[in-house]
């Protein structure tokens, strides 16, 4: 999955960095504790739309997260199945009965793995890596869990391009990584998983050393080349997520947002 930032002209300079951190925050949370099917369906729209906001290819962005999308579906038809005995009939394909629970409670499922990746890729894929540790730092976040992020950030696709590398690489010196029964195709496949971790190894290995050459020192004070404060644009964003938040919160207290009982899985 790609997280390189993509320098989009509509998302990147529209918000603060620290805005786009603050509604990645906001949509894990309202998916998180929301779970009415139509709610989540809103939810996971916002976030399409956010994705389209933000100049992205919907294309290219279901591309780069194709393995949670298809974890999302995969999911989705597990619930089906095991719930197949439960409540109402949709819906019946020959032994196996489509119910209500299965297709609500597996899309509840499925549209937050969606919608959480869709956010997750426009936030990433507008925002650079020095963006993204620059709001974290202004967030109050510890240095350290900042640290991580950025670094881990800017190794997926490093990773990403020398997994590509050391595949041309193996195919070079006629490794058919295709060809063969499932345990043969396996033991090809230790010609490069090995050789990329000890890749990986020695990656991290000369960022650490290149850090404690800089004196590097996480508990320091921190200094800004820019003092960049909140546009007006940025304060209505986060006052519409205050709001949403709130009445999401209020709306649960009094028993709305939830499943309904005639779709619980028991």
């Amino acid at each position: 999955m790609a997280v390189a930032a993509v320098h989009s002209p509509a998302m990147s300079r529209a918000l603060d960095p620290r805005v786009k951190i603050l509604y990645l925050l906001w949509v894990f949370v309202m998916m998180s504790f929301l779970m009415h099917p139509l709610v989540l369906l809103a939810i996971l729209l916002v976030a399409i739309a956010t994705v389209r906001a933000g100049g992205l290819s919907l294309w290219d962005v279901m591309k780069a997260g194709r393995f949670g999308l298809f974890v999302a579906i995969a999911s989705w038809i597990l619930w089906i199945v095991f719930l197949r005995s439960q409540g109402t009939v949709l819906l019946s394909l020959g032994p196996l009965h489509v119910t209500a629970p299965g297709v609500f409670n597996g899309w509840s499922v499925a549209a937050r793995i969606a919608g959480i990746l869709f956010a997750f890729l426009a936030v990433f894929q507008t925002t650079t890596n020095r963006a993204v540790m620059t709001a974290l730092y202004r967030l109050r976040v510890s240095v350290p869990f900042a640290m991580v992020v950025g670094i881990t950030l800017r190794l997926i696709p490093q990773l990403r391009a020398e997994h590509a590398a050391i595949l041309e690489a193996q195919r070079s010196r006629a490794v058919e990584f295709g060809r063969g029964g499932l345990l043969a195709r396996m033991r090809k496949h230790i010609a490069y998983i090995v050789p990329l971790i000890l890749r990986a190894l020695k990656i991290t290995s000369d960022l650490s050393l290149a850090m404690e050459a800089r004196a590097f020192d996480p508990y320091a004070r921190r200094t800004f080349s820019e003092d960049r404060g909140f546009a007006a644009r940025d304060l209505v964003f986060i006052a519409l997520m205050g709001l949403t938040f709130l009445a999401a919160l209020f709306a649960r207290v009094w028993g709305f947002g939830g499943m309904p009982v005639r779709w619980i899985a028991k």
